[in-house]
């Protein structure tokens, strides 16, 4: 298809539309770039969570916190249960993790025993 069979409107349009593209692509890109950075920084990425939490229980929707739950259970507990090394920044989370873990295990098999004792 050659050029000189379209107007210069369509011309004109077709031009905007793809500085328009790449205005949006080079946008995200230094999105991605700066999240990158402030996720790469100890307290900045600690702020963030802070932030995100805090936007979480300020009113987040029941989906979404069912499934912060689920990752918390399957993600972060199923580690510390494994004895996956969270990292050198996560030691008191890990412990509280691990003890928490132990005592909810702990409050179940008492539960298990009492119900079987009076089953029995």
């Amino acid at each position: 298809m050659s050029l000189q069979n379209l107007s210069c409107a369509v011309l004109r349009s077709a031009a905007q539309h793809i500085h328009a593209d790449s205005v949006n692509e080079l946008e995200c890109l230094a999105i991605e770039h700066e999240a990158d950075l402030m996720l790469s920084d100890i307290e900045c990425s600690r702020g963030m969570g802070e932030s995100f939490m805090d936007m979480l229980l300020s009113g987040a929707p029941a989906e979404l916190m069912g499934e912060l739950h689920l990752y918390l259970g399957q993600q972060l507990l199923r580690r510390v249960f494994d004895r996956t090394d969270l990292g050198p920044h996560y030691d008191q989370l890990a412990r509280a993790a691990r003890a928490f873990v132990d005592a909810s295990a702990a409050a179940t098999l008492d539960r298990r025993v009492c119900d079987d004792r009076e089953a029995a």
